[in-house]
């Protein structure tokens, strides 16, 4: 059996597709026609092929490492391997931006559909957030089923307020759990640097203490992750395009990079960092303000890393990024006169401390001494421009 699907952005119909299951081949998808006068607002990361369509369509589904992701479906009755299944129940609705996917001949309106204005499932954010849930309830739209990350989160509408992700911590081991307040603690340093960040606080929400974040994008404002626009290359070549865009673009990325090398940051991936595109016009507008920290500030050192400011010490210094060099070479590529004024903003820099929790105050205390030292010692790298000159020298 095939059926045919539409891809909007908003109510216009972008391309129109078929999708078949095919026994063994698996879900196959066939373009019927492409609107070639609204190219330049379609997905950048959609390759208009029959296989770019199903990658398309299953990163736009609920991954499978995502916390309680077998509760998520299971309220549903659905699989991890239906991405079918899947985008005809949640229409591929997601909070990253505003297209979406309808059967063809769908009549209903983005206006009545859209997450950004419309209230969603608290069942399944609960089911998300929590892993405990009631099967089979009535659904009706959600942005759980499109977003992606390994810790437990939900999205919440808080009327008058706006839309919030909630996202708690690993659980477990005695080193788990500590991730919301690594978050919250890494947005002070964030905020006091003036970077382009969002900003994250503390709330108990169901008795499970969560980063809280407002969402960054809108309606009218999608975010697009850097490795879907710069799949190959690495951050060299992402440091290349966004160049390329001109302005603050690059300025941005290198202030994100040295700031990660701050706080050791362990987890930025090039899922986690992007850029913003106005849906209307299809043009990128900004770099994606700076989020998803929560892998940083020690999060998980253990008993014994905790027991000595020099074990602590010597426990971040084992910390690497997820890019095959150290924070050092990534800041000797990328240091400026931007990036070591926002570093001077941290001299003397003190937490504002939360209620006691997961981090103890001999960790913010080590902390402290750490980003002291760690300020001074990145300050210390020589500015960009500075390493250019020599080597053109080096090269006379």
């Amino acid at each position: 059996m095939s059926d045919n699907y539409s891809l909007r952005l908003y109510d216009t119909e972008l391309m129109r597709f078929s999708l078949e299951k095919r026994g063994l081949d698996g879900l196959v998808a066939n373009i019927i026609s492409v609107q070639e006068e609204y190219a330049p607002l379609m997905p950048l990361d959609l390759e208009q092929t029959s296989e770019g369509i199903i990658r398309w369509l299953s990163r736009r589904v609920i991954p499978k490492n995502r916390t309680f992701v077998d509760q998520i479906l299971k309220t549903l009755n659905l699989s991890h391997n239906d991405t079918k299944g899947i985008i005809d129940v949640c229409k591929g609705l997601s909070l990253n931006d505003s297209y979406w996917v309808v059967p063809e001949g769908f009549e209903g309106t983005f206006e009545a559909y859209n997450l950004y204005e419309n209230r969603f499932s608290e069942i399944l954010a609960l089911v998300a957030y929590t892993g405990a849930g009631q099967s089979h309830e009535a659904f009706t739209t959600s942005p759980e089923l499109t977003t992606s990350g390994m810790l437990p989160k939900a999205w919440r509408l808080i009327e008058g307020d706006g839309i919030f992700l909630y996202k708690g911590g690993t659980r477990g081991a005695s080193n788990s759990g500590r991730e919301p307040y690594c978050e919250a603690y890494a947005s002070q340093i964030a905020a006091v640097m003036g970077l382009n960040a969002v900003h994250y606080d503390l709330e108990n929400w169901k008795d499970i203490t969560a980063s809280k974040c407002r969402l960054f994008t809108d309606i009218d404002t999608a975010f697009i992750p850097a490795g879907r626009i710069v799949p190959t290359g690495g951050i060299q070549a992402c440091l290349d395009y966004y160049d390329a865009l001109g302005g603050e673009f690059g300025e941005q990325l290198r202030s994100m990079l040295v700031f990660d090398a701050l706080i050791y940051n362990e987890d930025r991936h090039f899922g986690n960092f992007g850029l913003l595109r106005d849906n209307h016009t299809g043009k990128i507008i900004a770099p994606a303000p700076i989020f998803d920290n929560g892998l940083s500030l020690m999060a998980f050192a253990g008993k014994d890393d905790l027991d000595s400011f020099s074990h602590f010490e010597t426990y971040a210094k084992m910390r690497t990024p997820p890019y095959q060099v150290s924070y050092e070479e990534i800041c000797h590529a990328v240091m400026g006169p931007v990036q070591k004024a926002q570093l001077r903003r941290m001299i003397g820099f003190q937490f504002h401390r939360y209620p006691a929790g997961m981090v103890t105050e001999a960790h913010l205390d080590y902390l402290e001494k750490l980003l002291e030292d760690r300020v001074q010692e990145l300050l210390n790298i020589p500015d960009r421009k500075h390493q250019k000159g020599s080597k053109e020298q080096n090269a006379r």
